[in-house]
């Protein structure tokens, strides 16, 4: 590899990772503290898309028709929208190739011993830590918050619970946060790699689309897509600090025993 643009690639990584912690962090607990004061911002949002009638014809029509299909809500008029049901589709479509790809460019950079070995690695690992484990494998599993579209206050049988408050209203792939906003902001990783900082300002305005998709159909809180950034972002922030820390060592213990 070479010294001199591996090296780039290191003090990049470093000097984003500490930007990002320094910013984000107090950032997202200032943002924390906001939506668990004042709970009623992620149901004012959720309520932009849910029409109370349509989720009362539809429980009507249930008690006349035992065969009607409770599980859409259909208060949430979106919820069955062809166009939603694409980009759901596609958003895990491109997410799964995205970790496919950045972990096959690892290997390929790896075997031809490339700097961009060190970038490949810092985004194979945040993609790993920050959606798949952090949101996926985590939050999602094991924090309970019931979806807008289960929660009384839209027709559901499920209590509310604001943002960062454990509780028992859902087993499994729960509200919080969303993992469709956080593959999305994942394109945030890029910023931590590259000197354009376009992947920031991109990551955020497609995850915050994706997400939007999310509220639309009665599946996310707005707390939910705003802290699917803020884990995916401060995830890939360690991430990276940690590699770009770790590396120079690694390469030094190398050099000092290559030299023996």
């Amino acid at each position: 590899m070479t010294n001199l643009a591996l090296q780039s690639y290191i003090d990049l990584a470093q000097k984003r990772s500490i930007q990002a912690l320094k910013y984000a962090i107090p950032l997202a607990l200032l943002l924390a503290a906001i939506f668990y004061l004042f709970p009623s911002i992620d149901l004012t949002a959720s309520a932009w898309f849910y029409d109370h009638q349509l989720r009362i014809h539809q429980l009507a029509n249930a008690l006349s028709q035992p065969e009607t299909d409770l599980s859409i809500n259909t208060g949430f008029p979106l919820a069955t929208s062809r166009f939603l049901i694409f980009v759901y589709a596609a958003v895990d479509v491109l997410s799964r190739a995205a970790l496919i790809i950045s972990m096959l460019l690892c290997v390929f950079f790896a075997i031809r011993k490339n700097a961009r070995f060190l970038p490949a690695l810092i985004v194979t690992l945040s993609l790993i830590a920050g959606p798949i484990l952090a949101v996926n494998g985590g939050l999602k599993e094991h924090w309970g918050r019931a979806r807008p579209r289960d929660v009384v206050e839209f027709g559901g049988t499920q209590q509310f619970t604001p943002a960062w408050v454990i509780s028992d209203q859902c087993t499994h792939n729960c509200s919080f946060v969303t993992g469709h906003g956080a593959a999305a902001f994942a394109v945030t990783i890029g910023f931590f790699v590259s000197r354009r900082k376009a992947w920031l300002a991109g990551g955020l305005l497609f995850g915050g689309l994706i997400g939007l998709t999310r509220m639309m159909n009665g599946a996310h809180f707005l707390s939910d897509v705003t802290f699917s950034f803020f884990v995916v972002f401060i995830a890939a922030a360690l991430v990276a600090f940690i590699v770009s820390k770790v590396w120079p060592v690694k390469q030094g213990v190398l050099n000092t025993s290559a030299n023996k």
